[in-house]
Parts: C-alpha cells; sequence; structure tokens
C-alpha cells in the first residue's frame, strides 16, 4: 500500500467492496474567466457594480445544468445512486459502494488509518476515466 496524501494517513488494506461510500464531486465553474475578471476588478476597485446576491452569483458562476447532467447520467449507467446536487457549490453526491467505484477510478479504494480511525478512501486524487 502507498502512502496517502494526508499527514498521518497510511493505506493499510483493500476497502471492503460491499462498504457504502459517498463521493463528492466538485464541477466546474461557469465563467470561470469572467470571474476572476471581476474579482480583479473589485480588487481595484475599478466596477461601480455592486455585489451580487447568492441567486445571481450561483446563476452566473454555479455548475452548468449540463454538467450536472452529465454526472446524472454516469451515474446511472454505474448504478450509482445520486444523494445531493448544488449548482452554486457545484457539487454533486454520489452514493454506491466500494465495488460500484472502484472501477471507474484511476487508483484504488483502500482502508485508511489516520491516527486512531480507519476508513476508506481513495488513495490519490480522484479521477473519472473518460468514456
Amino acid at each position: 500500500m502507498e502512502i496517502c496524501d494526508r499527514t498521518g494517513a497510511k493505506a493499510v488494506a483493500q476497502a471492503d467492496p460491499a462498504e457504502r461510500l459517498e463521493v463528492s464531486v466538485l464541477l466546474r465553474r461557469n465563467n470561470a474567466g469572467r470571474l476572476q475578471e471581476r474579482v480583479k476588478q473589485l480588487a481595484k476597485r475599478e466596477t461601480a457594480s455592486g455585489g451580487l446576491s447568492r441567486e445571481e452569483f450561483n446563476g452566473q458562476f454555479g455548475a452548468s445544468g449540463a454538467d450536472i447532467s452529465a454526472v446524472k447520467k454516469f451515474a446511472a449507467a454505474q448504478g450509482l445512486s445520486m444523494v445531493q446536487e448544488h449548482a452554486g457549490r457545484r457539487t454533486v453526491v454520489l452514493s454506491g459502494t466500494v465495488a460500484q467505484f472502484q472501477h471507474r477510478v484511476r487508483r484504488g479504494i483502500a482502508a485508511i488509518r489516520i491516527s486512531w480511525r480507519l476508513i476508506s478512501g481513495i488513495t490519490a486524487d480522484l479521477g473519472v476515466r473518460r468514456q
């Protein structure tokens, strides 16, 4: 087993294939370039426009409906459940067993010891294989 990136975390065994996991998927931001430009303008006080409401920010810079739909399609094809979606936070939470996730990630899912706790986790950055 390899050492995990988290301080003090070490992969100690393979995870139980029947164990249920929840995985948070972070989606890309809509209009990322426009957001960076807006932040620069605000930092330099170059814009006269005020702030955005939460709804306006989510609509302009949250995850796209197309990306959320793509994750839903992926989840359904893999037999995973979609527990939660939030376009503004750009997050979709999927649930399934270790076995269901295992063949879709680049690295393994292992039992990881962090101090006194034993958890199941992905042993490196998660990357979904292109279909």
